[in-house]
């Protein structure tokens, strides 16, 4: 596996069907890449939200744990990844969508990952990734 992609949530009931859906119409093979929500500890629908989706999708896996901020949310997701490179994907940006995260081979311009208004205005680049050394 190629890519895991990591989502902290902690009551991200809002927020997170936006930030999945949007992942989701990127148009990747599901043998290519993970997707692991991680709920931390949520006392809203984040969990069951999360819980719908990994039962429709076969790469969609949701973990569980108490709460204990984002870093522990992170870390948990990171210490599940099957994946060579890892990224980490809040779903917090409301009206916004995730676009061209990655080119058709994988080869894994995450410069090229891009947040839009409601307006589908640019808003935000962002560069969070990661490269797992696997020997």
């Amino acid at each position: 596996m190629r890519l895991s992609i990591i989502n902290p949530c902690y009551n991200m009931e809002t927020y997170l069907p936006e930030c999945v859906d949007s992942l989701l119409d990127q148009g990747l093979q599901a043998d290519t890449y993970e997707f692991i929500i991680v709920n931390d500890g949520s006392k809203d629908y984040t969990l069951q939200i999360a819980h719908d989706y990994e039962r429709k999708y076969i790469h969609v896996s949701e973990l569980d744990k108490q709460n204990a901020g984002v870093g522990a949310a992170r870390n948990s997701g990171f210490d599940r990844a099957k994946g060579r490179y890892v990224y980490f994907l809040d779903p917090n940006r409301p009206g916004w969508k995730t676009i061209g995260i990655i080119d058709n081979g994988l080869n894994m311009h995450f410069d090229t990952l891009l947040y839009l208004d409601k307006k589908n205005r640019p808003q935000e680049f962002v560069s969070s990734m990661l490269e797992l050394n696997v020997n």
